[in-house]
């Protein structure tokens, strides 16, 4: 492995775990972008938030932060590609009861309109 890798990893996650520990003050010491999650505490002026939406979860990459630095929030994951979706699934299912995982194709406008949703191999519309 290479030593640049392993001291900037080992170091990231030391910061994080620094940050995300809920006895850490939110500080402006800390500069902005160090950590997306930090951030969203310090805007909101809170280290507690009641819900988190994740929406186009992937395979959990933010997920994993949202749970570090949030960790008795109700936290939403969506993933609407059935691979990706199967892989989240599994790696979150038995971790959190707070997480919830749907797999849901659906968008949201400003307009209304017809809506076109896949569930399990079958289309319906709604208005």
């Amino acid at each position: 492995m290479n030593l640049r890798y392993f001291v900037g990893s080992t170091f990231n996650l030391a910061f994080n775990n620094i940050l995300s520990n809920q006895a850490f003050p939110l500080t402006r010491y800390i500069p902005h972008g160090q950590s997306v999650f930090y951030d969203i505490q310090r805007f909101s002026k809170k280290k507690k938030l009641d819900t988190l939406f994740n929406i186009g979860a992937n395979v959990g990459q933010t997920a994993n932060g949202l749970v570090r630095y949030f960790p008795k929030s109700q936290i939403y994951c969506f993933e609407p590609v059935s691979m990706t979706f199967n892989i989240l699934f599994r790696k979150f299912s038995k971790k959190r009861s707070t997480l919830l995982v749907a797999q849901e194709i659906f968008c949201w406008g400003k307009q209304e309109g017809i809506v076109f949703r896949l569930t399990k191999n079958t289309l319906s519309t709604k208005k």
